[in-house]
């Protein structure tokens, strides 16, 4: 089974990656001894409030810090989100659980689960949604192969790029989770996770387009406020 959007990863132009290429220049090698410079953490507040307008409060800033601190970055020193992407995948998994057997009536198998939640993906998808590398903390893997890159893609899997932004998408909501409860974190999920989630050509497509359709309320809602 191959998901929708494979053939068009496909037929991506060379010129297409050039703006990740500059993005991930950027990105500091493993520090040695590790080391973390004090994060501004009113621009992390302020991405936060921005990228998820229905919390009730801001996240405890500890948490918050955590929560974009990849273990590449933090070191040995253990003050990275790894917890926090545990708690968020099993509620990824609750929620997404409890999406399916609504509108597919518990017909789809385990398999659908997986896929749609792989780290990689979530990284590649609604990572990217998210505009994560705004605020993430991270180190490439392999900072020597980046030249040798020869897509956005292939920049991606090289940098470790879309696996960490993916671990950052399951702490962040992880650390949802843990400062406001299932209820919050499972309105973010709904909002902004599960329409970007992608989905194997079995699914059928009704469930697909339930998961795409508060995207499209979403803007919806954008567009009445505004007017």
């Amino acid at each position: 089974m191959l998901p929708r959007t494979v053939a068009n990863a496909a037929r991506r132009p060379a010129q297409a990656w050039s703006s990740a290429a500059r993005f991930l220049s950027t990105i500091p090698t493993p520090p040695s001894p590790p080391s973390s410079p004090a994060p501004n953490l009113s621009l992390l507040t302020a991405y936060l409030t921005r990228t998820f307008p229905s919390l009730p409060a801001p996240l405890p800033e500890p948490i918050a810090l955590r929560a974009v601190t990849h273990q590449s970055f933090a070191g040995a020193r253990g003050d990275h989100n790894a917890r926090l992407a545990f708690l968020g995948r099993r509620t990824l998994r609750l929620y997404l659980s409890l999406f399916l057997h609504k509108h597919a009536k518990g017909a789809l198998k385990e398999e659908v689960l997986d896929y749609a939640l792989r780290t990689y993906l979530l990284g590649q998808d609604v990572g990217r949604a998210w505009k994560l590398e705004e605020v993430m903390r991270w180190c490439a893997a392999v900072p020597s192969s980046l030249s040798e890159a020869t897509s956005d893609h292939d920049l991606g899997v090289r940098s470790g790029l879309f696996k960490v932004r993916g671990a950052t998408v399951e702490a962040v909501l992880g650390a949802i989770h843990h400062a406001h409860g299932g209820a919050v974190s499972h309105t973010v999920f709904e909002r902004h996770v599960l329409p970007f989630l992608r989905f194997t050509d079995d699914v059928p497509e009704g469930v697909v387009n339930a998961a795409r359709g508060r995207r499209r309320a979403e803007k919806g809602e954008g567009r009445r406020a505004e007017a």
